[in-house]
């Protein structure tokens, strides 16, 4: 499989996706793991609810996973 990485930044914002050619969602087994779960807990805790993750199934197989939060000030 392959693994895309994409990170940019739009005005004060961070955009990161990270896409997969695997199993997709449906292969994963139960659920989506604890990974995940720590992840949106994390973001949620640095960033004070002003991040977000999306996680979705791309077709016809695979997954890709959109963060986007405040980028610092250079």
């Amino acid at each position: 499989g392959t693994i895309t990485i994409q990170v940019r930044r739009v005005a004060n914002r961070c955009h990161i996706r990270v896409t997969d050619t695997g199993k997709g969602l449906t292969g994963a087994g139960e659920g989506l793991g604890t990974g995940l779960s720590a992840l949106r807990e994390r973001l949620l805790l640095a960033f004070h609810g002003d991040a977000r993750l999306d996680v979705v199934e791309v077709a016809p197989h695979g997954v890709r996973a959109e963060l986007e939060f405040p980028a610092e000030e250079t």
